[in-house]
């Protein structure tokens, strides 16, 4: 086996344990030529066109740092790294799941496909919520209180969501997180404290800046929820498809 000619440097930290990214370290001139290959194939097999090509592929006009959503998971069961010890301390994790397991969340210090100021607001978040001794949900035995925290950037509107996702509602342990949040971040617009309780979910609003802005906000998400990770592609996806139709 050789090498790829297209393997480039991944410059994630966490890229070889993460199930965030997988192709970080190719070219990304070549994540579009295969992307192109995989779509053409799909019609070629699944809808039996034989002959069907795509004519033009629209590349990001970022290729990190572009996410306008990104969901972290609290966790107990944290991922021991092969350069950890054995018996390292595991008991508290904010970051991403390592691939193929539910149950285990690799901590992420910085994640590159999201804007700076969302590490930074991680990282707040993590050590204050060990500040505060809040525990950290546990997906086997369901125990636990911090479950996800969910970050939305509006990248045309400079506004800032954070989503504090819990198992039940306790004001007294959410609040000094929330206002630790405010106080670190005065550009957040709004933090949510939303409720996992079994099948059932709910909102809570635990700080507002300016409400109606992320309502009309959201509107436009529902509107191209397909581009939704990446600002400004479902437009310009839009714009090529009116002018062909024109």
């Amino acid at each position: 086996m050789e090498e790829s000619a297209f393997k480039v440097d991944a410059p994630c930290e966490h890229f070889n344990f993460c199930g965030g990214c997988s192709v970080q370290q190719l070219d990304y001139e070549e994540q579009l030529n295969q992307k192109k290959q995989q779509v053409e194939d799909l019609f070629r097999r699944q809808a039996g066109i034989a002959d069907f090509t795509v004519d033009k592929v629209i590349a990001a006009d970022e290729h990190y740092n572009y996410r306008n959503k990104m969901e972290f998971s609290f966790s107990n069961r944290r991922w021991i790294l092969p350069s950890e010890a054995d018996d390292a301390e595991n008991d508290f994790a904010l970051g991403l799941h390592v691939p193929r397991r539910y149950d285990k969340i690799l901590n992420i210090n910085r994640c590159h496909i999201q804007p700076e100021l969302g590490n930074d607001i991680l990282n707040i978040v993590k050590s204050k919520a060990r500040e505060l001794n809040l525990k950290p949900y546990d997906v086997k035995t369901h125990i636990g209180f911090l479950r996800h925290l969910v970050l939305r950037f509006g990248h045309n509107t400079g506004d800032v969501m954070v989503n504090l996702v819990t198992s039940y509602e306790n004001p007294e342990l959410i609040k000094p997180l929330a206002d630790h949040i405010h106080a670190q971040f005065p550009q957040v617009t709004s933090i949510i404290n939303k409720l996992l309780l079994g099948n059932m979910k709910h909102s809570f609003m635990v700080s507002q800046q300016s409400l109606k802005k992320w309502v009309i906000l959201y509107l436009k998400f529902l509107l191209i929820p397909f581009s939704r990770p990446i600002p400004g592609k479902g437009k310009s996806c839009i714009m090529l498809l009116w002018k062909e139709l024109d």
